[in-house]
């Protein structure tokens, strides 16, 4: 190969690699900009394969708790998509707590990803890890 041929596939791979989408950032709990902030209190631990109760806390940006807010979630597997989406429903408990009972139908990396929602806005969307062993 001569020098020029290498300089341009050398270019070739600089340039593939720069344009490679970003890691995917499965592992890591995402929280998207809004008005008030989901935390899950305590992940089921560890969580279990089959059911499991699921509770987030849901605050203001002034810190307080938000209590009349309509909360739901979607688990999901992500290295099984074709498995889809499994919508579990939050019910209020009372100082900003919420508690869904979701299912976690095999061994393995799992996501829900939180919605709340006060007077028809969405407040706040976060996404939480749960990884099952058994």
């Amino acid at each position: 190969m001569t020098n020029a041929r290498c300089i341009v596939a050398v270019l070739l791979l600089a340039g593939a690699a720069a344009c490679r989408q970003p890691p995917e950032r499965g592992h890591v709990a995402e929280q998207k900009p809004g008005p008030a902030t989901l935390e899950m209190e305590a992940p089921p631990a560890p969580p279990v394969t089959g059911a499991n109760a699921i509770t987030v806390t849901l605050t203001g940006s002034d810190g307080m708790p938000i209590g009349d807010a309509v909360v739901s979630g979607e688990l999901f597997m992500p290295v099984m998509e074709s498995m889809g989406k499994s919508v579990v429903v939050f019910r209020p408990q009372g100082s900003g707590r919420y508690v869904g009972e979701g299912t976690l139908s095999m061994a393995g990396s799992w996501q829900i990803t939180v919605t709340a929602r006060r007077d028809g806005q969405t407040v706040a969307t976060r996404t939480f890890n749960l990884t099952t062993k058994s």
